[in-house]
C-alpha cells in the first residue's frame, strides 16, 4: 500500500530547508541541489495505482 501526501513542491522545498537548519535526531542534511536532483524524477501516483491519499 502506498500512502500519498499531496503537497505542493514549494512547500516541500521550504519544509526540507527548515529540517536541514533544525535537524531532528533521525534527520540528515538535504541540500537544495540534492532536493532538486530527486524531484526531477518524482511523479504522483497514477489513477490505476492503489494508494491512500493522506490529508
Amino acid at each position: 500500500m502506498l500512502y500519498y501526501v499531496d503537497t505542493p513542491m514549494d512547500k516541500m522545498r521550504v519544509r526540507t530547508a527548515q529540517r536541514t537548519i533544525h535537524p531532528g535526531t533521525d534527520s540528515f542534511e538535504i541540500s537544495e541541489e540534492l532536493f532538486e536532483s530527486y524531484v526531477k524524477y518524482w511523479e504522483p501516483p497514477a489513477a490505476d495505482e492503489q494508494y491512500t491519499l493522506a490529508a
